[in-house]
């Protein structure tokens, strides 16, 4: 790879597996350190450990998107450590999620999802923004599964439908208020 990313430092959250292991794989490919953040623990031990041994600059930083506190934590020590350049809101919770009717849908399971992917989203950009350097940037990966309709993946679809775009649009202006550069 050509390095584009040489001498960033780039969050991933959901980073254990899936999409996220792949994009925090590409940056470090590209170059950039990469701080992978996942629920998972082991598997995010793991797969960060697999990364190093290739040769990667990486950190790993356990995180839960559903619990303030651990969000919070997590920014600390990343913080800690130094700034970040860019941040990637892939975190997401979808699995256990499917299969129900609006009639057998669980309310906790909708309110679980509810604060995973769309708060856990929103806390994990504010406690992100103070470390972010000058000419940084956050992308928010989102399903297309709002495009499409999933009956039977009722919580994840509609919040699927939160405007990630329009979050990303209106966090990147009010940063710039808040931190012009």
């Amino acid at each position: 790879m050509n390095g584009l990313l040489n001498g960033k430092r780039i969050v991933v959250t959901g980073a254990a597996r899936g999409l996220g292991y792949h994009f925090a794989k590409a940056c470090a490919e590209q170059g950039a350190k990469v701080v992978m953040c996942d629920i998972l623990e082991g598997e995010l031990a793991e797969r960060a450990h697999g990364l190093s041994e290739q040769g990667f600059a990486i950190e790993s930083q356990a995180i839960d998107l559903a619990d303030p506190h651990s969000i919070a934590q997590a920014f600390s020590a990343i913080g800690e450590r130094g700034p970040i350049d860019g941040l990637v809101n892939n975190a997401a919770m979808a699995t256990g999620v499917g299969g129900k009717n609006l009639i057998d849908y669980d309310p906790d399971l909708w309110d679980r999802v509810m604060s995973v992917n769309v708060k856990g989203t929103w806390l994990v950009t504010r406690a992100a923004v103070p470390l972010l350097r000058e000419g940084s940037g956050i992308v928010n990966v989102a399903s297309d599964t709002a495009l499409w309709g999933a009956p039977r993946l009722m919580a994840y679809r509609r919040q699927q439908r939160r405007g990630d775009r329009h979050d990303s649009l209106n966090g990147a202006r009010a940063r710039g208020e808040a931190h012009p550069h």
